[in-house]
């Protein structure tokens, strides 16, 4: 038990990663539903998802860190049961909720509702798929110890 905190280091990074390109990127493909892109204008969108997925990781990794972290060490003996798939999922949800909230009403303009849910929910877009992929692949971690 005592190496699981090294263990978890690759799968926390890769998470984050997961987590903000996947977030940039479903945020673009959604966004892009609402306004089309105008086709002169492709060439930027893999300079886009990058720079903007980069801008992501810090508010990731600090929402991970704060929401993931406590929640998987509350859970760790119950991390190879399918059943934590499903809190994943709803913690990672609201999770991103919340850190989204805290980073609009501190960094942005605080138009962000909490309590609405949307297409185009930017706190869930990237907590879900940070969530997921943490507890996939720190699962699999788990399952390798």
């Amino acid at each position: 038990m005592s190496s699981e905190p090294i263990h978890g280091v690759k799968s926390f990074w890769l998470s984050v990663a997961i987590g903000a390109y996947t977030g940039i990127t479903l945020q673009f493909l959604l966004a892009s539903w609402y306004e089309p892109i105008d086709f002169s204008d492709l060439w930027a969108i893999p300079l886009i998802l990058i720079i903007y997925g980069l801008f992501a990781v810090p508010f990731v990794a600090l929402g991970l860190a704060i929401f993931g972290l406590p929640v998987t060490h509350l859970l760790y003996r119950s991390a190879r049961k399918s059943w934590v798939g499903v809190i994943a999922i709803l913690w990672s949800a609201v999770a991103g909720k919340l850190l989204f909230f805290a980073v609009d009403h501190l960094m942005f303009f605080g138009q962000y509702e909490i309590a609405k849910i949307q297409l185009l929910d930017m706190g869930i877009i990237y907590g879900l798929p940070t969530g997921v992929a943490w507890w996939l692949l720190h699962r699999r971690e788990l399952i390798a110890i």
